[in-house]
Order: C-alpha cells, then structure tokens, then sequence
C-alpha cells in the first residue's frame, strides 16, 4: 500500500505531464504488468498522464511512451525520477 505522499507526489506528475523514468522493482520487471505490445523493462520512461485502475482492478499510472499508452502498476514501480527541471518533484522513491 502506498502512502499518501506517495499519491500526491504522481498526481503532481500527471497534473504537469512530467517527462519521468521508472525503475521497476527486481521481481516485476519480467512480469506482464504492463499493456503495450512492448516486453517488459527494467526501466520505462515517458510522460505520466493520469492513474487508473487496470483490468485486475489495480491501481496503475498511465504512462505515454512514445505513440502508445501503457499502464505501470504502482506496487510495481521502485523509483520514479523526473527527467526536467521543476519547483514540484524530483524523485519519488516507492519504499
């Protein structure tokens, strides 16, 4: 379970479309996780558009990576790092 810093620090991400790499715990990085048609990686970038829930029922951020949408599930992700200068957030570490 996530804190509640944790759920403002990516509302914040989604709310200015943050450019962000994440870097994905050990254990999830070969799971299926993911929507796209691109395997799984150890690290994703792109830019954070929104949370969602995916069809498991579990709570994901929505990710544009390159031409195609990808959900990201939240208790899946180790770090999230913005990749531009910002007053808001820098990184968020998922521990």
């Amino acid at each position: 379970m996530l804190s509640c810093a944790h759920y403002d620090q990516i509302e914040l991400l989604c709310l200015y479309r943050f450019p962000i790499r994440i870097a994905l715990n050990i254990q999830t990085q070969n799971s299926s996780h993911f929507s796209g048609n691109e395997p799984s990686k150890d690290v994703i970038e792109g830019i954070a558009i929104d949370t969602q829930r995916n069809e498991g029922k579990e709570e994901c951020l929505r990710l544009q990576c390159d031409e195609e949408m990808r959900l990201i599930v939240l208790t899946d992700i180790k770090t999230i790092d913005v990749l531009i200068d910002n007053p808001h957030v820098m990184t968020v570490v998922m521990t």
